[in-house]
């Protein structure tokens, strides 16, 4: 921003008034030790003619800083994972999802999003799932069966979501077991999303899922406990064959 402020011959004295903000302020936002609104990024970028690469700029740089330390954390995390067993309570677990159903959770979830954030965050979460495919890591999923009736968008974005389950199931890509709501154990609904990771180098990690975005498991007796947990998990679940037979019931119904 300096460098096109200094090209159009502009002092930041001169400019500060042309985008409805103090001297001292704009001095800060040029600097990067202070944050601006959208509008003002715009009015930076009209009176210094930058044909918007500053608004690019400035939608990058509030995407960084609203992507937590947690999903940098587990994001590097699963690209060295061997295996990825993962527990989602309430909707498909979010490596599954199609882009349509996770838009409505985006949505949903933080209401008054902007357009161009909300494509970005769902371009980021669709993309994973390929990389993770492409290293072959484990990648295993329980999730309850109330997951399957459970709306998200329209009768249209869940059929495609699981169709594609069915897929993703069928091709021995990952390794999907549904809990049945009547399995005989409360376990699933007693316990909140989770990942385990498991490493050929190292001892496995963890990350615990919540409404704000969820956080690192430091405790290696907490780790144990949520591999017990999950094993507990798959053990009261369908079993992959019978668990393709409840989405596609689902598909059916």
């Amino acid at each position: 921003m300096r460098r096109r402020r200094e090209s159009a011959g502009l002092t930041v004295s001169l400019l500060a008034p042309r985008v409805a903000v103090g001297a001292s302020m704009l001095s800060k936002i040029e600097t990067g030790s202070r944050g601006t609104k959208r509008e003002t990024a715009e009015a930076l970028d009209r009176e210094l003619g930058a044909s918007g690469e500053l608004v690019t700029i400035w939608g990058e740089c509030i995407q960084r800083a609203r992507l937590p330390d947690w999903h940098s954390q587990i994001t590097k995390a699963e690209e060295r994972a061997t295996e990825i067993r993962t527990y989602s309570p309430a909707v498909v677990p979010g490596l599954l999802q199609t882009t349509d159903y996770s838009a409505v959770l985006f949505r949903d979830g933080e209401p008054g999003i902007s357009d161009w954030e909300l494509a970005k965050r769902v371009k980021i979460r669709a993309e994973r799932l390929g990389v993770l495919l492409e290293r072959g890591p484990d990648l295993r999923f329980v999730f309850p069966e109330s997951v399957l009736r459970t709306t998200v968008g329209d009768s249209r974005i869940m059929r495609e979501q699981l169709d594609r389950l069915v897929t993703l199931s069928e091709s021995g890509a990952v390794r999907i077991q549904v809990l049945p709501d009547d399995c005989g154990s409360a376990i699933g609904v007693a316990v909140s999303g989770f990942r385990v990771l498991s490493y050929s180098d190292r001892g496995p990690s963890a990350y615990a899922e919540s409404v704000t975005g969820g956080s690192a498991v430091d405790d290696p007796a907490d780790i144990r406990r949520l591999a017990a947990v999950f094993a507990e998990l798959a053990a009261w679940a369908a079993d992959p064959r019978r668990s393709i037979q409840m989405i596609k019931e689902r598909i059916d119904a």
